[in-house]
């Protein structure tokens, strides 16, 4: 009895275990997070950016850097990240870093923590230093047109 019952639970740990996907953790960047990523779809093959919205980035001089802090457990993570890099070539981006982050929202650097990361995707710009804009998780309306709005001011 008592080996049937211990039977049962290595089978149940067994099946738990196999379940249990991993997720990437790390710092990357556009071209390292897409080797490394199990994604099936690295860029959402229909979504096509707004030509007004785009024409109106495209008249921003100044130039920003960008951090992305993402899951790759996470919905909505897999649909504005492919997005926001299918635009990025369109962007006034100097540099890109990506983050990627556990379930609890924190990574090994603490960047995650400092930057206030509740929600992901989380889309920060920076002039420097200095943080100029920022989308979290949904933008809300176009994503190029909340990109611009983000932007503009520089």
């Amino acid at each position: 009895m008592q080996f049937r019952i211990a039977l049962f639970f290595l089978l149940i740990v067994l099946v738990i275990s196999s379940c249990h996907k991993q997720y990437l953790l790390g710092y990357y960047s556009q071209e390292e997070f897409f080797q490394a990523c199990e994604w099936k779809t690295k860029v959402n093959e229909k979504y096509e950016p707004k030509s007004e919205w785009m024409d109106s980035i495209a008249t921003i001089r100044d130039s920003v850097d960008v951090r992305i802090f993402l899951g790759t457990y996470c919905p909505d993570s897999k649909k504005w990240v492919p997005r926001f890099l299918k635009l990025r070539p369109s962007l006034p981006i100097s540099h890109l870093e990506i983050v990627s982050i556990d379930t609890t929202k924190k990574d090994v650097k603490g960047l995650a923590g400092k930057a206030g990361i509740r929600k992901i995707p989380t889309f920060i710009f920076y002039k420097g230093d200095l943080e100029i804009g920022r989308i979290t998780e949904k933008p809300g309306m176009r994503l190029e047109k909340r990109i611009f709005r983000e932007l503009k001011n520089l």
